[in-house]
């Protein structure tokens, strides 16, 4: 059973985090090329990490991704 949302893995932010087997950000997913195959799913979405997810014999599972509204203010010290 699939839960959540279902991408690609070529030319998107997930699946470069999936393929490269380490976290991958991006300073705003609605304006980032590297999701272009994602885009009509997560236009509303700005700041992210997309973080693999695995075992220790490093099989790959999914990948789990982080992300703010564009519309919210970023958060930060002060």
């Amino acid at each position: 059973m699939r839960r959540g949302l279902v991408v690609p893995v070529e030319g998107s932010l997930s699946g470069a985090a999936y393929k490269g087997g380490r976290p991958v950000t991006s300073g705003g997913l609605a304006t980032d090329a590297l999701h272009g195959s994602d885009a009509g799913q997560l236009t509303a979405l700005g700041p992210a990490v997309a973080v693999p997810l695995g075992t220790a014999a490093g099989d790959g599972r999914g990948v789990l991704l982080l992300a703010r509204a564009a519309s919210e203010r970023p958060t930060g010290p002060g």
